[in-house]
């Protein structure tokens, strides 16, 4: 089957960090006839250089990303709840942890 055959073609490409055959994988999903693979297709080309970069670098934004989602959630659970003072102690509050090393996988 061949949208069978695209995703898993997918699952290789994005996991093994491969950016060369990116190109003709977006082409054949986007001529796949399948209107979510076509979506899917396009909104990866949008932003094809960003999408190439995080297959070829090491790097990650997980700390970053994970950092950014904990706020967010403090936030959400302290909205009009509390003032500025509560919100600020609640951010700085932090519980030791062991540093983990980032890596992309």
């Amino acid at each position: 089957m061949q949208v069978e055959r695209l995703l898993t073609t997918g699952w290789r490409l994005l996991g093994g960090h491969e950016a060369p055959p990116l190109r003709g994988w977006l082409s054949e999903l986007e001529q796949s006839g399948v209107r979510e693979l076509q979506t899917f297709a396009v909104g990866l080309g949008r932003d094809f250089e960003a999408v190439r970069a995080a297959l070829e670098t090491s790097y990650s934004n997980g700390q970053v990303e994970g950092q950014v989602n904990r706020l967010k959630t403090i936030k959400r659970s302290m909205y009009g709840r509390a003032g500025l003072n509560l919100l600020k102690a609640r951010v700085l509050h932090r519980t030791p942890r062991p540093a983990a090393r980032v890596t992309k996988s």
